[in-house]
């Protein structure tokens, strides 16, 4: 809700609140006197293969004493345990080594989980190809700015559209049709476009994360024709307030680190 002095929201042009953001997701407006607040809030609704991108780590269980795989009918190692209140994103079998010389002297199996945090985004900006790997990384995001998806196409930098990630850390569009894709060129294979439709082209990410970002909202503020302290402002004049996401490096409890000691994993 605005001001006393609400007006009715100023958009750019070619904008209003129907296309302001992509399809799925919903425009939040806060109209005031001397200016707006427009922002883009992200989807609830969906794919159930999407995983929050957010803090990942492995819960482990305890090794068996047989070297023969699980699922060629070794025993069966000792549960995990539970992801609790977070998420699931995979299970495996992974062998238990004695290390000497650089070699692994396997000895067992254990079972791997990999937890995900709850509460990352699930549906986020991306801005090109790399976008997918920069998310999973934390770094080059901006947020997803009303009024800067692709509404009408564009090149890889000058818009964002609206992708997923998987359980593998690779993205995929959330909505290929009505919002769109990142496709290379193949006449200028350096650079990508936004299309809509077409086959389904995931973007490659770093593989399954561990330990990633969370972002805060990010909203287009419009300042209205007038005078603010002593400075004349046309009624075109636009600031893009990016409220910079907060890319936070999520440390992995000390009783979760475990040294690396897998040479090989099987799916459960």
């Amino acid at each position: 809700m605005g001001s006393v002095f609400s007006s009715s929201c100023n958009y750019g042009s070619g904008w209003n609140k129907n296309n302001a953001c992509p399809p799925g997701y919903s425009v939040s407006e806060d109209c005031g006197f001397w200016s707006d607040d427009i922002r883009c809030v992200a989807p609830t609704s969906v794919s159930p293969t999407a995983v929050p991108v957010t803090g990942r780590y492995t819960k482990q269980g305890s090794c068996t004493s047989d070297t023969t795989s699980p699922t060629s009918g070794g025993a069966t190692p000792p549960n995990a345990g539970s992801c609790g209140n977070d998420q699931t994103v995979s299970t495996r079998y992974d062998q238990c080594c004695d290390w000497g010389m650089g070699s692994c002297s396997l000895y067992g199996w254990k079972q791997t989980r990999t937890c995900a945090e709850r509460g990352g985004e699930v549906v986020f900006d991306v801005w090109g190809p790399m976008g997918c790997a920069d998310k999973a990384n934390g770094i080059g995001t901006r947020g997803a700015e009303a009024m800067k998806w692709c509404k009408s196409g564009g090149s890889e930098n000058s818009c964002w559209l609206p992708y997923s990630m998987d359980e593998t850390g690779d993205c995929f569009a959330y909505d290929l049709n009505g919002a769109g894709q990142w496709v290379v060129n193949q006449a200028q294979t350096w650079r990508a476009n936004a299309q809509k439709g077409g086959s389904n082209q995931p973007l490659a990410g770093t593989g399954p994360l561990n330990g990633n970002m969370v972002s805060n909202s990010v909203s287009f503020h419009t300042v209205h024709g007038g005078n603010i302290a002593g400075v004349t402002v046309g009624a075109a004049a636009c600031l893009a307030i990016f409220n910079r996401k907060r890319v936070m490096k999520k440390a992995v409890p000390k009783d979760k680190l475990k040294k690396p000691t897998t040479e090989m994993s099987t799916s459960v």
